[in-house]
C-alpha cells in the first residue's frame, strides 16, 4: 500500500451536479503522479497507466483542502499449478476475507491477482478446501489428485519438500509418514486452522526428522486445554527426531499437560538451531517455549521469544520444561516463563540425572515466576552439571529463587555461571507473607548440591525478601560451595541472615570472596549470615565493609560452626554483638580457627576483633586480629566476651591498648598474647610471637592445601608489624 501527498488543486465545479468533477494532481514522494477526473484515477508511473477507484464519489460541496492523502492498494499477480485440478474451476480465498473465482487450464495452471499484502489462505473445490497458507507472488504447485492432498515425493537429498499448510497436515494423517524426513520450503501461514497435532499416541510416536530451512511458521493455533488432554505442539510425541532451523513466528498454543510449539516429549534426537516467538498456556502442569519433556535429547542454538505460562501446579520452561538425562548448549530465552507454583527456569524447568552436562553457555534475559524453586536458566538441578550460563533477566518468586538456578541437590552442579540479573521475593497471598532463599545463583543447595567457580556480578539486584539471603546462595543445606565470588553491593537494611556468599548456611562453603558492601538487619556477615551446627566456611576472604544491627561479623553474622583459615579485612559495624570475624560464637561445636581480622570494629556493646560474644563453651584457636575494636561496653581487642566454659587459645593481637576480652567468666580461659610487633602494648599482658611449633601455627608444605595444622603461608616477622599470612595468600 502506497501513500500518495496532495501538492496541488484545480477544481472545476458544476452549479446541479450531483457529485463533484474536478481534476488534480498529486504527487507522492517517489515521484509517482496521479490525475484524477470525476470517480476515477489514473496512476502514471515510468509512462505505464495503472487506473483505480478513489472508492467514493465526493459531494460538490466537499473541500478538497481537507484531503491529505490518498491510498493505492498494490497487487501482486502469482501461479497455481494443482495436479488434479486441470480444466477445472476453484475459488482462491484470501486473509482480507475477498474471493477469487479461478479457471484451471489443461495443465492445472491459473493465473490470479490479489492484494500484496493478503494472504493465500484457502483453494475452495466443489465442497472441500485446501489451507495454502502463502503469501502470494511465488509461484505454487501441490498434488491434489482423486480428491485430496498428496505429499510430494523426497528431493535428491531425501527430504519431502511442504510448500503449503495442507501439506503439513497431511503427514499426521498416516504413521506412514512418521518415518520419513519433511523440509519446508516457504513460509507458511496457517490462519485460523486449528492444528491437530502430529502423533498424539505413545505407542505411535513420530520417528522422522523436519528441517524447517529457516523459513517461519505463523499463526500457530492449538486448543487442546480438555482436562487429560497431553502433547500439545506441532509434534506430539518424538522419538529419535531432529528438528532444525524452525521458527514458529507467532500463535497460541494453549494445552493441558506437555504443551510447547514444536514437540510435546523428545524421546532422543536432536534440536537445533529453533526460534519460538508464540504464546504457549497451559492449564494443567508442564509448558515450555519449544520443546517440553526430552530424555536423551540434544538441543542447541535455540531461543525463546514467547510468553510460556502454567496457570497451577507444575513446571514450565523458556526452551524445555523437563530435561532428563539431556544436553542443552546456547539456549537463550527473551520471554516471560511463570506458574503458579513451580519449578520454573528461562531455559528449563528442571535438568535431571545424565552423564556430563546438561546446560552449557545459555543465556537468560527474561523473567522467569512461580510461587517457588524459579531459576534464571533452570528452577533446579540434580544428578547433573550447568556451567558457563548467564543470567541477565529477573528471577522471581516466593522462596527458593536464584540468578541461575531454584534449587541444586543430589550432586546437582553449577559451575562457572554469572548472575547479572535481578533476584526478587515476592508475598504469594496472604499465606506467604515473607518471602524467603534468594541467591545470586542459587536459592536453595541441598542433599550433596555444588556450586562452584560463580559469580554474582556488580549489577545483580535482591529485592522483595525478608530473610535468607546470599550473593551466592540463599539458604545451604548439605552442599558444597567453593570458589565463588560476590561483587555486588547488597544494600538491604530490611534483610535478616544476610551474606555476601550464603543467607543461612548449613552446608561447607570453602575459598570463596565477597568484593562488596554488606549491609543487612540481623545476622549479617561477608560470607554468611547464619552458620550451622557442625558446618563450615574455610579458607574465605571478606573484602567488603559489613553492616547490620544484630550478630554482624566479617565472615559470620553469627557461628554454631566452623570458621577457618579465613581473613576480612573490612570495617564491620553494628549496635549488638559484633565480630571481626563473627559477631557471635556459640555452641560446643562453634570452632574460630587459624584466621584473622585486619577490619576496623565498631558497636554498641559487644564488640571484639575476632568474635562480639563466645559462649556455650565455644573455642577459639590459633587466630589474631590486629584492627581498632570500639564499643560504648563490652569491648575486647580479641573477644567482647567469653564466657559459658568457652576458651580462646593460642590468640594474638595488636593495633590498639586495650585488653584482648571485654569480659571473662570464671568458667572460661584463654592462653593469649599481644604481637611482639613494636608497638605498645597494655599493661600487664603477655607479649609474644607465634612459632611453627605451635599448634596449628604451622607453615603448609609446597604445593600443600593448607589444614591439618598447617594454615599459614608465613609467620610474618617479629618485632616488625609484619604479621601472619594465610597458606593461600601470595
Amino acid at each position: 500500500m502506497k501513500r500518495f501527498f496532495l501538492t496541488s488543486i484545480i477544481a472545476a465545479t458544476m452549479a446541479v451536479a450531483p457529485s463533484l468533477h474536478a481534476q488534480f494532481s498529486i504527487k507522492n514522494v517517489q515521484g509517482d503522479t496521479i490525475n484524477m477526473a470525476g470517480s476515477r484515477i489514473t496512476f502514471s508511473q515510468n509512462g505505464t497507466a495503472d487506473e483505480w477507484s478513489v472508492g467514493s464519489i465526493y459531494s460538490s460541496q466537499t473541500d478538497l483542502s481537507t484531503i491529505e492523502s490518498l491510498f493505492r492498494t498494490i497487487t501482486t499477480t502469482g501461479k497455481l499449478t494443482v495436479k488434479g485440478l486441470e480444466n477445472s474451476q476453484a475459488t482462491l480465498l484470501t486473509s482480507d476475507g475477498l474471493n477469487y473465482g479461478l479457471q484451471f487450464d489443461a495443465q492445472g495452471e491459473a493465473i490470479y491477482k490479489v492484494a500484496a499484502n493478503a494472504i493465500l489462505s484457502k483453494l475452495v473445490v466443489g465442497n472441500d478446501s485446501i489451507d495454502l497458507g502463502r503469501k502470494p507472488g511465488a509461484d505454487i504447485a501441490f498434488d491434489y489428485s482423486n480428491g485430496k492432498i498428496n505429499l510430494p515425493s523426497a528431493n535428491a537429498d531425501g527430504m519431502v519438500p511442504l510448500s503449503i499448510v495442507a501439506e503439513f497436515k497431511e503427514i499426521g494423517t498416516s504413521t506412514d509418514n512418521f518415518t520419513a524426513s519433511f523440509i519446508q520450503t516457504a513460509d507458511l501461514y496457517f490462519g485460523n486452522v486449528n492444528w491437530t497435532p502430529i502423533a498424539t499416541e505413545w505407542n505411535n510416536p513420530f520417528k522422522g526428522n523436519l528441517d524447517g530451512n529457516n523459513f517461519a511458521i505463523y499463526d500457530l493455533h492449538i486448543d487442546r486445554s480438555t482436562v487429560g488432554t497431553e502433547y500439545c505442539a506441532l509434534f506430539g510425541r518424538t522419538q529419535g527426531s531432529t528438528f532444525k532451523n524452525i521458527t514458529i513466528a507467532s500463535g497460541n498454543i494453549n494445552g493441558f499437560r506437555y504443551v510447547a510449539t514444536i514437540a510435546g516429549r523428545m524421546d532422543g534426537g536432536n534440536m537445533e538451531n529453533c526460534r519460538n516467538y508464540a504464546t504457549v498456556t497451559c492449564s494443567g502442569n508442564a509448558a515450555a517455549g519449544l520443546v517440553c519433556n526430552t530424555s536423551g535429547t540434544t538441543i542447541t542454538n535455540c531461543a525463546n521469544y514467547g510468553v510460556v505460562s502454567v496457570s497451577t501446579l507444575g513446571e514450565a520452561g523458556g526452551i524445555a520444561c523437563s530435561m532428563s538425562a539431556s544436553t542443552g548448549k546456547k539456549l537463550y530465552n527473551y520471554g516471560t516463563v511463570s506458574a503458579g507454583t513451580g519449578t520454573v527456569g528461562g531455559i528449563a524447568g528442571s535438568v535431571n540425572y545424565g552423564n556430563g552436562t546438561a546446560l552449557d553457555s545459555c543465556y537468560n534475559y527474561g523473567t522467569a515466576k512461580a510461587r517457588s524453586t524459579v531459576g534464571g536458566i533452570a528452577g533446579s538441578v540434580a544428578g547433573t552439571t550447568i556451567q558457563h550460563c548467564f543470567n541477565e533477566g529477573i528471577a522471581c518468586g516466593y522462596t527458593s529463587v536464584g540468578g541461575i538456578v531454584g534449587g541444586a541437590a543430589q550432586m546437582g552442579t553449577v559451575q562457572g555461571c554469572e548472575n547479572r540479573g535481578t533476584v526478587e521475593g515476592l508475598i504469594w497471598g496472604d499465606e506467604y507473607p515473607t518471602p524467603a532463599s534468594g541467591g545470586g545463583i542459587a536459592g536453595i543447595t541441598s542433599q550433596g548440591g555444588v556450586i562452584t567457580k560463580c559469580i554474582n556480578a556488580e549489577t545483580a539486584i535482591f529485592k522483595g525478601f525478608t530473610q535468607q539471603v546470599g550473593g551466592i546462595v540463599g539458604t545451604a543445606n548439605k552442599s558444597n560451595i567453593t570458589y565463588c565470588e560476590n561483587k555486588a553491593v547488597m544494600n538491604y537494611p530490611e534483610f535478616s541472615q544476610l551474606g555476601g556468599i550464603a543467607g543461612r548456611n548449613n552446608a561447607y562453603v570453602d575459598n570463596c570472596t565477597n568484593h562488596a558492601a554488606i549491609t543487612g538487619k540481623k545476622y549479617v556477615g561477608g560470607i554468611t549470615g547464619y552458620l550451622n551446627d557442625g558446618m563450615r566456611t574455610r579458607f574465605d576472604l571478606n573484602l567488603g565493609a559489613v553492616k547490620g544491627e544484630n550478630f554482624v561479623g566479617g565472615i559470620a553474622g553469627a557461628t554454631w560452626g566452623t570458621i577457618s583459615g579465613s581473613k576480612n579485612v573490612a570495617s564491620v559495624d553494628g549496635k549488638q554483638y559484633v565480630g571481626g570475624l563473627s559477631g557471635g560464637v556459640g555452641g560446643p561445636y562453634s570452632y574460630l580457627l587459624a584466621s584473622y581480622n585486619t577490619g576496623a570494629v565498631n558497636a554498641t556493646s559487644h564488640a571484639g576483633g575476632l568474635g562480639g560474644s563466645v559462649r556455650q563453651a565455644a573455642l577459639i584457636e590459633s587466630c589474631y586480629s590486629v584492627a581498632t575494636v570500639q564499643a560504648d561496653s563490652v569491648a575486647g581487642a580479641l573477644c567482647g566476651e567469653l564466657v559459658q566454659a568457652s576458651a580462646i587459645k593460642s590468640s594474638y593481637w595488636a593495633g590498639q591498648a586495650i585488653n584482648a576480652l571485654g569480659r571473662l567468666d570464671d568458667t572460661s580461659a584463654d592462653t593469649v598474647a599481644y604481637f611482639a610487633d613494636g608497638t605498645a602494648a597494655p599493661a600487664n599482658v603477655t607479649v609474644s610471637w607465634p612459632e611453627a611449633t605451635d599448634a596449628n601455627w604451622g607453615i603448609n608444605p609446597e604445593g600443600g592445601n593448607g589444614g591439618n595444622g598447617n594454615w599459614w603461608h608465613d609467620l610474618g616477622e617479629k618485632g616488625k608489624t609484619t604479621y601472619p599470612k594465610l597458606w593461600w595468600e601470595e
